[in-house]
């Protein structure tokens, strides 16, 4: 998925951060796209999270 983020948007830089309590937030600019845990309760399909960032 980082490759997807940052193939779809040139500059853009994609940060891995281990937790290990199933979190998977993607946020830009302090704003969230996707969070699995507290919102949508699953994984993105491909291509759902560079929708959203659009």
């Amino acid at each position: 998925m980082a490759a997807e983020i940052e193939a779809s948007f040139p500059g853009a830089t994609v940060e891995l951060i281990g937790g290990g309590r199933g979190d998977f937030i993607v946020k830009r600019d302090d704003e969230i796209f996707w969070d699995k845990r507290n919102v949508e309760g699953r994984f993105p399909d491909d291509g759902e999270v560079v929708a959203r960032l659009r």
